[in-house]
């Protein structure tokens, strides 16, 4: 898993409890190999391997 954090501010306490709240839809996904972007809105599922654009 990977996290990346935009130009708003939060603390670690408030990112772990987002993941965590958000963990038991992901996990499937994660374990297939996925990148998943979690905003304040939406969740975005992108599984692995991304094939080339064209």
């Amino acid at each position: 898993m990977r996290l990346l954090r935009r130009a708003t501010p939060r603390r670690a306490e408030q990112l772990a409890a987002l993941l965590l709240a958000n963990l038991d839809q992901l996990t499937d996904d994660l374990l297939a190999g996925a990148i998943v972007v979690v905003t304040d809105v939406d969740l975005r599922v992108r599984r692995l391997p991304i094939p080339p654009a064209g």
